[in-house]
């Protein structure tokens, strides 16, 4: 009897045994178990780590790109055209005013406390479109209709060098936007116009000079056409001169 009772034990603790592993290898939260087992717990922790490095990676990628974008921001430079805290119609300040007309590519009618002034942007000249007894150059349209998508009916400030007025009683200004860009600097990155810097309004003629040069090595606007038929001559200082001056002299 004693026999049988220790065998009847002993079968009983071992279906007692089996049935305490088998629940342990189903219960999801003893998984592990079952990992370590067979051996594939080790190979999803490393598929998951190298998921996550590979998003890590791809995020410092990314992240290094945007500060290429600032790179390339800081070296195209940065226009050092800037509004004052001087306001007024003095030399140096700045006025806010609206842009009623655009006469051409380079000259616009605006009203500032209630007088509309007959404006000329400074550093600029484009082909011409509408004077009188000259012919409508290349590129004189575009840089007229340029500057209207640019100004037309919009509130600008008109900011001065030293001189305010030419001999025409214009305005001398550069033409800031609502965004802090400036429309005589668009006008000649575009090539849509020669650099004309008249003293003593010459604090930035440089960096215009600068911009100008780009726009030819580019081929930009006008600058795209073949040097006969532009409607800037260049003089042997690097400077272009209108080509109907050429022509009137001739």
């Amino acid at each position: 009897m004693r026999k049988g009772s220790r065998k009847g034990s002993i079968i009983v603790v071992g279906i007692i045994l089996i049935i305490i592993a088998v629940y342990g290898l189903l219960n999801p939260q003893n998984t592990q178990i079952a990992d370590e087992l067979t051996g594939t717990g080790s190979d999803t922790n490393a598929q998951a780590y190298t998921d996550t490095q590979a998003h890590d990676d791809t995020q410092e990628h990314s992240d290094a790109n945007a500060n290429d974008n600032t790179g390339v921001n800081e070296e195209a430079g940065e226009s050092p055209i800037r509004v004052t805290e001087l306001e007024g119609l003095v030399p140096g300040g700045y006025i806010k005013a609206v842009v009623k007309r655009v006469v051409d590519g380079d000259t616009v009618r605006a009203e500032y406390e209630g007088e509309e002034y007959r404006v000329r942007l400074l550093c600029v000249d484009t082909p011409e479109s509408v004077k009188e007894n000259v012919k409508e150059q290349p590129f004189g349209k575009q840089a007229s209709e340029r500057l209207e998508q640019l100004v037309l009916g919009k509130e600008v400030r008109l900011l001065f060098e030293k001189d305010l007025w030419d001999n025409y009683d214009r305005l001398l200004a550069y033409v800031i936007l609502e965004d802090g860009a400036c429309a005589n600097v668009i006008l000649i990155t575009e090539g849509l116009a020669r650099v004309n810097s008249v003293k003593p309004n010459t604090v930035h003629r440089d960096y215009f000079n600068t911009l100008q040069t780009r726009a030819i090595e580019e081929g930009r606007g006008l600058w795209s056409l073949p040097e006969e038929e532009r409607p800037f001559v260049k003089k042997d200082d690097n400077y272009y001169v209108p080509r109907y001056y050429e022509d009137e002299a001739a």
